[in-house]
């Protein structure tokens, strides 16, 4: 006779899942991963009874109870012995340096196509080995000379100056359809850039640079809807960081991950450590730094604790009124950005005048070349918009929207999309919905 599993029993009903209810969740993530298996409630009620479940049936378990409890579940906690007790991932390996493990990722992947980012996002990635900035040991790199020479700071500025042309693209047009170049670069001269000898600050140097170009690619990924692989890349840019020794980049990589997590829906005690993280890095850093960590930090926990909510966005308004960074993508928070964050916060406490008031003051402030920010600026305002039934002010932003949306290439454009007509239809009586639902199917 079975013994029945009552840890899973036990997570099951922390996670308000049913059997029925379970098994849809299994079903729709085994289609958003692409993988070829589907469930029913009477198997769940068998795994609940005692029967051991066969792969890939554990992991996918073990990945819908974490997204609905915020946090990763192991193994051994539910009760699976069959489950696999950490998931490969090429993005972090204690053995390797970050640097082969880039040359693995961008080989594995040629033509910036996702090919081995099939996996979803998952919560176990969220949760990071212990990241060891100030006392690691510097490794060496013997590689061959970078077009007969040995780089110097000029390859440092080159590198810089194509991070901050690839990040201005993806702004203002979408990221989706830049992974292959970006996937090219990296491939035939950033690495070997980072493989030739080089003075240690110049290699430092280049590794943090590292970090930003995958960074960015990972926010492409992320605009293609390959959110397991942008999990990759973030994971290893905060690799790059770290062993660069730049407590700012590291900040930055970190508080990215955790934006991508909370772009997704989850704003859990996983999601919230990572931007914790991110903060306590972000001390050793400028100011900038500081308030762009800060105001995520800020809009997560605004789902958890209003009162430090409110104190940390206070800190992160303090840190930007003294920041004075040069203009560039890591060197520089937009003014804009903050005031989006604030609407987060005000939005998560069921303030709505206020997040309203927030993003039309973040409008303002947007700059011609923040075409995509300001389209979703637009597509969240009109959302809450909604919420208050001012439906004529809403429509009149998912039009703006609607206007920016044919230029750009990301996968939160096509959700705030679909979140519109899905939101809308139920209007559709109202004349001006009516019209605004005609023309966006045009």
């Amino acid at each position: 006779m079975k013994t029945p599993n009552t840890q899973l029993q036990q997570l099951c009903q922390a996670a308000g899942y049913s059997a029925a209810g379970l098994a849809r969740a299994i079903s729709n993530l085994a289609r958003e991963q692409s993988t070829p298996f589907s469930c029913d409630p009477s198997t769940v009620r068998r795994w609940l009874g005692g029967t051991t479940p066969r792969p890939p049936a554990p992991a996918l378990v073990l990945e819908c109870l974490a997204r609905r409890l915020g946090r990763p579940v192991t193994a051994y906690e539910a009760g699976l012995s069959n489950a696999p007790l950490s998931v490969a991932d090429p993005s972090w390996d204690a053995d390797a340096d970050p640097l082969r493990l880039l040359g693995r990722l961008i080989k594995a992947d040629p033509s910036g196509l996702a090919i081995l980012g099939s996996r979803a996002f998952s919560f176990a990635a969220l949760t990071l080995p212990p990241l060891q900035v100030q006392s690691q040991a510097a490794r060496t790199y013997p590689g061959t000379q970078f077009h007969n020479r040995r780089v110097t700071q000029s390859d440092v500025f080159k590198m810089q100056a194509v991070a901050a042309t690839f990040h201005g693209l993806a702004e203002q047009y979408g990221g989706a359809h830049l992974t292959a170049a970006l996937t090219a670069y990296l491939r035939q001269e950033a690495v070997p850039r980072l493989s030739a000898p080089a003075e240690a600050g110049i290699h430092r140097a280049l590794l943090s640079t590292a970090a930003q170009l995958t960074l960015i690619l990972a926010a492409m990924y992320t605009d293609s809807a390959h959110d397991g692989t942008a999990q990759q890349y973030h994971r290893l840019a905060i690799r790059l960081a770290a062993e660069s020794k730049d407590q700012a980049m590291l900040a930055i990589a970190l508080r990215a991950m955790a934006t991508h997590a909370h772009q997704l829906g989850h704003h859990g005690p996983a999601v919230l450590h990572l931007a914790e993280q991110a903060s306590t890095h972000a001390r050793h850093a400028s100011p900038t730094a500081q308030a762009y960590a800060a105001a995520e930090l800020a809009a997560l926990q605004a789902h958890h604790d209003r009162r430090a909510a409110i104190r940390t966005l206070s800190e992160a308004e303090r840190f930007h009124s003294r920041a004075h960074g040069a203009p560039g993508p890591f060197t520089d928070y937009p003014a804009g950005a903050l005031l989006y964050q604030r609407a987060l916060v005000q939005e998560a406490f069921g303030d709505h005048t206020a997040a309203v008031q927030s993003l039309a003051d973040s409008l303002r402030l947007r700059g011609p070349a923040e075409t995509r920010a300001t389209a979703l600026t637009h597509a969240r305002r009109a959302q809450i918009l909604q919420k208050m039934r001012r439906m004529d002010e809403a429509v009149h932003d998912w039009r703006i929207f609607l206007q920016a949306a044919p230029t750009l290439q990301s996968a939160r454009t096509g959700r705030a999309l679909n979140s519109m007509h899905c939101s809308l239809r139920p209007h559709r009586h109202n004349p001006a919905v009516a019209a605004l639902l005609k023309d966006s199917s045009t």
